[in-house]
């Protein structure tokens, strides 16, 4: 702390000493915690991957990855069949081929569903063999002021086994050319989101990528966690996944049905109060239902007064005095009683407690009182808004003679104009982009270009531009850098922007 309290005298006197003091201190103290996060990550793969059998890169990884492809690509004349059968795993002397990876930079929880996802068809993305691109493991070469925290910690390999491999209904087996028109990518979406059946993995057969889609929604589920393998100097380890069928179906509610009514009970009987009666403990109160009381001639409103309680107090006493002989009085005349009380009475009825001073005789009968309806809080319907499930549309302009010029027939989304923009950049003369909102909604891609482009090439490019050495940072606008101007096949033969999209429609 009294060092930097003095460093500004010290850098008045020495400025070149001081400046190289300081900028030794920070470049050590990176190195060191740059150093440690290297620890940090290799004991966190060793934790991960402990217990678990190595399997060679080699048979894991895609060979076109190997041959300098990043994101493999179906091959010039194969049809749409000989693409699904790269999927299907084969027993080689009764071991299973692992068929069906995808990578990325954090593993799956145990129990799952396929996501939505930013892409254009909906669901998670496979391969036949894995492209470790999508794990975004970080090569070895690294700026020293960028200590890697935002490094992925946890890269995996996930190895999902459907119910099956299918190709979409409307591409033919002995297809060569991808559909990749507008129709064809819409008429997808809709597949996917309609038809496609939870449990299979589909070959949409839409694009030069070797790629199959689970859809979203499909229930995912780890069986077993084997094997690892080394990739860059991590241990990477591999996770293997069922898909679950959606085979259960809700039973429907049938309007209109309801629980059976009490109404519909056989008719009461004299004896059948006697027995509710003869039941009670002396002394207690007795429980009668709206319909014993009606039988008796008694309502509930009728039972505050005296005269109604004391002429029902005489009748229990009298049931429990006699054991029969006052009942065969009461049942001889009448056998079944009507059943008319409303739903909304409460169920059960008390008495008051029987009295010693009660008088002999049968209770005089009186018309039963109308229901009384209970006051009842009325439910507020809650309205939930749907997602729109618009989005938002971009275009992307390309500089051609000091001119910005737009380069997309219709809006595109904000993922597929960033990996279009850095696509073209980098594989033509072109050196500076920008993409622009529009009002529009976003519309599928008309251009067949690798998904995640743009982040996997970020390094290429600057969001600035510098004059006199001093730097203006650019809005929604790349300049590619200058030691990467000639690093690709499309560069070096002088492809304009306008004929490398013709190539990609």
């Amino acid at each position: 702390i009294e060092g930097v309290g003095n460093l500004p005298e010290q850098f008045g006197a020495e400025p070149f000493m001081t400046a190289g003091t300081l900028g030794g201190s920070v470049v050590g103290q990176s190195l060191i915690i740059g150093g440690a996060l290297k620890g940090v990550r290799k004991g966190i793969d060793v934790y991960r991957t402990k217990g678990l059998i190595e399997l060679p890169f080699e048979d894991v990884v895609a060979p076109e990855f190997l041959k300098g492809q990043t994101f493999p690509e179906i091959k010039k004349g194969q049809t749409a069949k000989e693409h699904l059968e790269e999927f299907k795993p084969k027993n080689i002397y009764g071991v299973t081929e692992l068929k069906g990876f995808t990578a990325s930079p954090k593993p799956f929880a145990k129990t799952t569903e396929a996501g939505v996802g930013s892409s254009q068809l909906a669901g998670v993305y496979q391969a036949p063999k894995l492209s470790p691109q999508f794990l975004r493991v970080a090569g070895a070469e690294r700026d020293l002021f960028r200590i890697g925290l935002k490094e992925t910690w946890r890269p995996s390999i996930t190895r999902i086994t459907p119910e099956d491999f299918e190709l979409t209904p409307f591409i033919k087996e002995s297809q060569t050319t991808p559909a990749s028109s507008r129709a064809s990518v819409k008429q997808a979406q809709q597949f996917f989101k309609k038809q496609a059946k939870k449990g299979k993995s589909y070959v949409p057969f839409i694009k030069s990528e070797k790629e199959a889609i689970i859809p979203a929604g499909t229930p995912l589920k780890q069986t077993q966690k084997r094997f690892f393998v080394k990739y860059k100097g991590r241990r990477i380890p591999l996770f293997e996944y069922d898909t679950i069928p959606l085979s259960t179906e809700i039973p429907k509610v049938v309007k209109g049905k309801t629980s059976k009514s009490p109404l519909s009970e056989p008719p009461l009987r004299a004896e059948d109060i006697e027995k509710n009666l003869k039941s009670t403990r002396a002394g207690s109160r007795a429980l009668l239902s709206q319909t014993e009381l009606t039988y008796l001639g008694i309502s509930s409103k009728s039972l505050k007064s005296k005269s109604s309680s004391v002429a029902l107090n005489s009748y229990l006493k009298s049931i429990d005095s006699s054991m029969g002989s006052g009942v065969s009085k009461v049942s001889s005349g009448v056998s079944s009683v009507r059943d008319t009380p409303s739903s909304n009475i409460p169920s059960y009825v008390s008495s008051p407690k029987t009295s010693r001073s009660s008088r002999a005789g049968r209770p005089s009968e009186s018309p039963p009182e109308p229901p009384v309806k209970p006051f009842r809080f009325k439910r507020k319907k809650i309205v939930v808004e749907k997602p729109s499930t618009k989005k938002k549309g971009y275009n992307v302009f390309i500089k051609r003679k000091g001119k910005y010029k737009k380069v997309t027939p219709v809006p595109i989304g904000l993922t597929d104009s960033r990996d279009l923009r850095a696509y073209g950049l980098d594989r033509s003369t072109a050196r500076s982009g920008r993409i622009l909102p529009t009002k529009k909604s976003a519309s599928p891609s008309p251009y067949d270009i690798p998904r995640g482009y743009a982040e996997q090439t970020k390094r290429k490019f600057r969001a600035f531009k510098q004059k006199k050495k001093k730097r203006t940072r650019l809005k929604r606008t790349i300049i590619e850098r200058g030691k990467y101007l000639i690093d690709s096949r499309g560069e070096e033969l002088g492809l304009s922007y306008a004929k490398l999209l013709k190539q990609r429609r």
